[in-house]
This record gives structure tokens, C-alpha cells and sequence, in this order.
């Protein structure tokens, strides 16, 4: 499988062979894109569409695969290209890690005014310092890879004290295999070991987003975790703390073990992380083994052992 995260994806128009700009996109790309990006040594593959152009492909699909999984992607707004347009659209719904060119500022659309965007004129076939800005906007994203370049990604990746993006790719039971995690949908009976307050005989197999999940090796009862998967838009408080503090007051206080929840993204959560961990340190609660456990893309490995 192609690594995605060395690879620098380039929207681009491509034209036709009758379009007397189709030379000038491919000395921009080879020229101006491509060898400073190769040049700085960093083992990035530098592709764009016309390189997988052929007979019975389905483009599209494979351009949104680049577009959301290539680690960095140059757009070239020159001529205003209505796919290009497009493409830049999806990619800033998926990722900051963006950098935008132009001929000149002619080739600006009005509502991209303020976003960090490089011009190439008079670039082409001269001795010009594009090359060298291109390469240094490419270290930039190296060294900061989560710092927000578009209005998009900026005003879905936290909101209104929540949370949203588009992805539901999240693989549950990679992430629990490990643990031989055993989802329990139904109500699950407390075992009378661990428990410790008369009248609370179950715990519920889902509250909200959280699904409950118990870890036993033979017999023995080793964990129990509450699950939320984050895949979709979540408000912070109403679906996770109210659904926590729910769980806590009307359940969990009555079991005699630890027990985790489990909140994983494979997104980076950014500064919703703190926001989450501080309301969850506020919830009442007399079982001091109930804990929060985020799993997000800075520090999500599903080839470690999770110890939660």
C-alpha cells in the first residue's frame, strides 16, 4: 500500500492537448513544485492526477483518496479552475497541511483573501526565489503539522465548545482486539465481587455514544470500559460529560473495580482534549477508580498495548 504520509499531492488544472496553458501547469508542477519539494530530501513522493490518468480508471475516487490522506497537498488556483476549486474544498475539510499557489493575485478567488497563498509569475524558467518559498512553506508544515492554514478545518475541528468533522473510518475492534474487549449490548450483571451497593444489579449496554465493554481472562473480570467513538459532530457537554455523569451517579459508583472511559478520534482532539479532561475532573463521584482514558492521533498506536 502506497504511503500516503510521504507523499505531497498537487492540485492542479492539467488541460488538454489543444490548451495552450497545459505546458505551463506541467513546468509549474515539474519545475516549481515537484524538484524543490524532492530536493530538500526528505523522501517525499510528489504526485498529481495526470500521473494516474488511464483508460477505465474512475478518477475522482482516487483523487479524493490523495486528497485526504496525502500528507501535504499544493493546490495551483491559476485560472480559477473549477475543479481545482472543488478539490481544494475537500482537502481543507480533511486537513490543514495545505499550501496555495497562484500565477498572481488576479487568480485569487475573494473569499480565500488571508489565507498565506505564494505567486509564481515570472517564476517559470528563471533563476526566481519561488523555489525556495515553496520549500520553506514545506518545512514549515513538517515542523507543525496541526497548524490551521484554512477556515474550514479551523471552524470544524472545535466549536461551540464540541466538536465535528466527517470520518467514520474509525476500526472499533482493532482498537480493542488487544484487550479481547467483549462488547456488551445488553444489560450486563454486576457480579456480586464487585459490588458494592445493594439495589444496582446491571449496567447498561450503551448510554448515548458510550458502549460498555468488560475484559475477562477465564473468569476473572478485568476491566470494564465505556466506549465513544468519535466519528461524527459531538457537543462536549451534552453527549459526553452529561452521558459520563450519568453513568457515574446512577451506576458506576456501585462497582468495587476500576473502570475506564475510553474516548478515541483518530483525529488530532487538539485543544477539545483539555476542555474534555477538565469538565470530567469536575464530575462527582465516590468510586475514585472511575477514569478517563482519550485516545486521539498524537498518541493512538494500535500496535502498543493499551493500558488503560
Amino acid at each position: 500500500m502506497e504511503d500516503l504520509e510521504k507523499t505531497c499531492f498537487v492540485i492542479s488544472p492539467i488541460g488538454s492537448e489543444n490548451d495552450k496553458n497545459s505546458r505551463e501547469y506541467h513546468d509549474v508542477f515539474e519545475y516549481l513544485i515537484k524538484k524543490p519539494i524532492e530536493e530538500t530530501g526528505r523522501g517525499f513522493k510528489v504526485t498529481w492526477a495526470k500521473d494516474f490518468l488511464r483508460a477505465g480508471s474512475y478518477i475522482i475516487k482516487d483523487i479524493v483518496k490523495y486528497l485526504k490522506g496525502a500528507h501535504i497537498v499544493v493546490a495551483n488556483l491559476t485560472g480559477k479552475n473549477p475543479n481545482v476549486l472543488y478539490e481544494l474544498g475537500v482537502r481543507h475539510a480533511y486537513s490543514p497541511r495545505t499550501i496555495l499557489i497562484a500565477k498572481s493575485k488576479d487568480d485569487l478567488p475573494t473569499n480565500l483573501d488571508g489565507i498565506r497563498l505564494l505567486f509564481y509569475e515570472n517564476s517559470i524558467g528563471s533563476a526566481h526565489d519561488f523555489p525556495e518559498k515553496i520549500r520553506e512553506c514545506f518545512e514549515d508544515i513538517l515542523k507543525n503539522p496541526d497548524e490551521l492554514e484554512n477556515p474550514v478545518y479551523d471552524g470544524t475541528k472545535t466549536h461551540n465548545n464540541g466538536i465535528a468533522w466527517y470520518s467514520s473510518k474509525f476500526d472499533l475492534p482493532l482498537l480493542l482486539k488487544r484487550m479481547n474487549a467483549k462488547r456488551e449490548s445488553q444489560q450486563w450483571v454486576i457480579p456480586a465481587a464487585i459490588k458494592k451497593k445493594p439495589g444496582i444489579c446491571s449496567l447498561p449496554g450503551k448510554v448515548g455514544g458510550f458502549e460498555l465493554y468488560v475484559v475477562k481472562e477465564k473468569q476473572t473480570i478485568n476491566k470494564i470500559l465505556y466506549v465513544f467513538i468519535i466519528d461524527q459532530t459531538v457537543d462536549i457537554e451534552r453527549d459526553l460529560i452529561e452521558n459520563m455523569s450519568k453513568l457515574i451517579k446512577e451506576y458506576l459508583d456501585a462497582v468495587d473495580m476500576k473502570i475506564t472511559f475510553l474516548i478515541a478520534s483518530e483525529r488530532d482532539l487538539g485543544a477539545a482534549r483539555e476542555i474534555i479532561t477538565k469538565k470530567f475532573a469536575k464530575i462527582p463521584r465516590k468510586n475514585a477508580r472511575i477514569i478517563l482514558k482519550i485516545l486521539d492521533k498524537p498518541n493512538l498506536n494500535q500496535d502498543e498495548d493499551l493500558r488503560l
